[in-house]
């Protein structure tokens, strides 16, 4: 091992140490007076994971314009992104509530009719919002977003514009997918292209309004 400083009275190697052994939080230097290069931790997301991550506040968006509170079920174990609730009093009821799981696509393909978009969803996913029974409604946000991430805002100087659109469909009325070994592990899904997620649209869905919601 190399040699260290021979340590002498008030020299800096007597002086206290700080916390657990090392030197103070405020120490930057080494001892030749050098600074101490600071680590970048930088890890980019990969273009799924940073897709989907703008997908969620962009729901969350049109739930702030149109008034409504949102939270995020934590841990995230039931397939819901998004709890979403009216704060207070809606009409009859008391406080309306339903439950958003996010999809994003940069690629959507359409129907033959040019009506529906296509996708493919997990089955596990897909069970987590298709059936009765949920004292919460389910809902599946899709929504379509630019290839390129810088697209995803632009910004001027009246607005700032998110690209591109959302849509809504609901699974309350379809049967569960099959979930053994030998069963398909997705389920190919039409997103009606009518379904316009809209501050409109999201507050007819908490009234429980499915076809107000689609116009």
């Amino acid at each position: 091992m190399g040699a260290f400083p021979t340590k002498t009275r008030g020299s800096r190697a007597n002086r206290p140490a700080g916390l657990f052994g090392g030197t103070s939080c405020s120490d930057t230097l080494r001892r030749d007076s050098r600074p101490v290069p600071r680590r970048r931790m930088f890890v980019p997301l990969d273009p799924k994971g940073h897709q989907g991550w703008y997908g969620e506040p962009y729901v969350h968006a049109i739930a702030a314009a149109a008034g409504l509170v949102a939270g995020k079920p934590i841990p995230d174990h039931d397939g819901i992104d998004w709890n979403i609730a009216h704060p207070g009093p809606r009409g009859t009821k008391r406080s309306p509530k339903l439950d958003l799981q996010v999809k994003t696509c940069s690629s959507p393909e359409t129907d033959s009719q040019g009506e529906s978009w296509k996708y493919r969803l997990s089955v596990a996913h897909y069970n987590q919002l298709a059936g009765p029974g949920f004292d919460v409604p389910r809902f599946l946000a899709f929504v379509i977003t630019p290839k390129n991430p810088a697209d995803y805002i632009s910004i001027g100087p009246d607005a700032m514009n998110l690209s591109h659109v959302a849509y809504w469909t609901s699974f309350a009325t379809e049967a569960l997918a099959p979930q053994d070994e030998d069963s398909p592990k997705s389920v190919g899904i039409h997103v009606p292209k009518k379904n316009v997620l809209t501050p409109k649209s999201l507050l007819s869905l908490i009234d429980g309004d499915l076809e107000g919601a689609a116009e």
